[in-house]
């Protein structure tokens, strides 16, 4: 199949409920075609873009559940912002190995387990 005939408007294979794909390529990247594309296929949602990395964040941001702030339930979806969050608006309420410990998180899945532990 020439690549111009690429199937880059099929689904991706898909890992886990919240669908994000497994490969990190977008569909069609390999073959030469440049403008490749990821899908989101939540509901109606039609939203797509070039980078996988936009489209997990978009997942993250408009169909997961939000997580709470423990001291005063602000939500969030980015692990960043919490971060953040902890050290400007609750830093009293911190000690300062707990402020260090924050600002030391790297990762969703260190911050998420982190906060949790709380």
């Amino acid at each position: 199949m020439p690549p111009s005939e690429h199937h880059r408007d099929e689904a991706p294979e898909l890992t886990r409920p919240h669908q994000i794909p497994k490969s990190r390529s977008a569909p069609g990247y390999k073959s030469g075609i440049t403008a490749a594309e990821w899908y989101c296929h939540y509901g109606e949602c039609e939203k797509k873009y070039r980078r996988l990395q936009e489209l997990i964040r978009h997942i993250r941001d408009k169909h997961e559940i939000p997580r709470k702030c423990f001291l005063c339930d602000m939500e969030w979806t980015r692990t960043e912002k919490i971060r953040s969050h902890y050290i400007t608006r609750h830093s009293d309420q911190l000690t300062n190995e707990e402020r260090e410990e924050i600002k030391r998180l790297r990762g969703r899945n260190n911050t998420i387990h982190f906060f949790e532990g709380w």
